[in-house]
């Protein structure tokens, strides 16, 4: 969890009339801090796995969020519920044969697009959207089960199975 914190401080000028606050703090000048008080918080977490379908704010389907293909089974997914928002990942399951790779972006002067990069395990990710501090979301495009690189010529009648790296 976080924490945050929360200083009681002068806010309005002394009374002419009034008393006259004594202490070893000068308590009645404007801005003084009286006392500060710290509290652990909980983040918030998404309370179901990553979902099929990206409902905006409005509740009208924003875009349609495919889980990748080729996954090992959607079982596993259940396992993902209560993640914490504070950009949590949690890696993506493939079919026998298939590399989970995130979606990247990129941009150049002349060019921009995404590709898929598989250089490092692909995962899901979570993230407290802008417009609320107390919500969870599933950050996409999601991760993509991308066929592994093969190690060797694919088989002729004459050769045995291929390897597939692992």
């Amino acid at each position: 969890g976080g924490t945050t914190s929360a200083a009681l401080r002068v806010l309005v000028p002394a009374s002419a009339r009034g008393r006259v606050c004594s202490s070893t703090t000068p308590m009645a000048q404007l801005g003084v801090e009286l006392s500060r008080r710290s509290k652990t918080c909980e983040c918030p977490v998404c309370v179901g796995p990553p979902p099929q379908e990206f409902v905006g704010n409005s509740g009208v389907l924003a875009e349609d969020v495919s889980l990748p293909e080729n996954m090992e089974s959607l079982a596993y997914l259940a396992a993902l519920e209560q993640t914490p928002a504070s950009s949590q990942t949690r890696n993506a399951r493939c079919a026998a044969g298939f590399s989970p790779c995130n979606n990247r972006t990129f941009s150049e002067t002349s060019r921009s697009g995404t590709y898929f990069d598989c250089t490092a395990p692909g995962y899901f990710e979570t993230a407290v959207p802008e417009h609320s501090p107390y919500l969870c979301e599933w950050i996409h495009p999601y991760p993509q089960c991308r066929p592994k690189n093969c190690t060797s010529a694919p088989p002729s009648p004459n050769r045995g199975a291929h390897q597939c790296t692992t």
